[in-house]
């Protein structure tokens, strides 16, 4: 049973995911921060950050990134997959 349970850990621990969009190496800042509702796993579900918008054109869009956090996976772990959210962060230049 406790092989099970590490298991199952282990499992749960490696589902941390990050997207990483880099389409610049200049300096950038966190210029906004969107937390996107998926259910049901986020099957046939899709979601858009528009970076240039928030940016003010793609040529100041540094790097977009999305991913769960902890706390992500903590609130999909406990409705057992029914409502997963996910963070999205865009960089721009400063």
């Amino acid at each position: 049973m406790k092989y099970i349970g590490m298991m199952l850990l282990c499992c749960w621990l490696s589902g941390c995911t990050t997207h990483t969009f880099i389409l610049s190496n200049k300096t950038s800042v966190l210029a906004d921060e969107q937390a996107q509702h998926y259910f049901f796993g986020g099957i046939q579900q899709e979601q858009q950050t528009k970076a240039a918008d928030i940016c003010g054109g793609i040529q100041r869009t540094v790097k977009v990134e999305t991913k769960f956090t902890f706390l992500d996976l903590l609130i999909g772990s406990a409705t057992f997959g029914l409502y997963t959210p996910m963070h999205s962060f865009v960089y721009c230049l400063n």
